[in-house]
């Protein structure tokens, strides 16, 4: 019997960065746990990065990233360096290539440290 319905993958875990941290630069890395797809597609993580935790002022959104293949985790960076003293939130979701999507991850909040020049 064969499954005509495409089940999406499990949802990601956000790992990095830690919820309430303070990061010392402002192009910090974001990453996640892979997930495993139960039917074998390929998957992808989506990160999202925004201002305020209902995720209404989303700044960044990361392309479709291929799982990395030689760690439990992937990781992202934004396309452009975040504000001196912002306050952000994070998440990340996972597609697979049968156009499935996860639930959105647990979501963190962390700051970028003030410029002190």
């Amino acid at each position: 019997m064969v499954n005509a319905i495409n089940d999406p993958p499990p949802t990601p875990r956000l790992l990095k960065p830690d919820s309430g941290e303070l990061i010392l630069v402002r192009d910090p890395s974001l990453s996640a746990s892979n997930p495993t797809d139960v039917e074998g597609d390929a998957v992808f993580l989506h990160f999202e990065v925004a201002t305020d935790e209902a995720f209404s002022d989303l700044l960044y959104t990361s392309e479709p990233l291929p799982l990395n293949q030689v760690s439990t985790s992937t990781t992202w960076h934004p396309s452009q360096q975040l504000v001196w003293g912002g306050s952000y939130f994070a998440r990340v979701y996972a597609t697979d290539s049968g156009g499935a999507q996860s639930e959105m991850s647990n979501v963190h909040d962390f700051r970028i440290k003030e410029n002190q020049l």
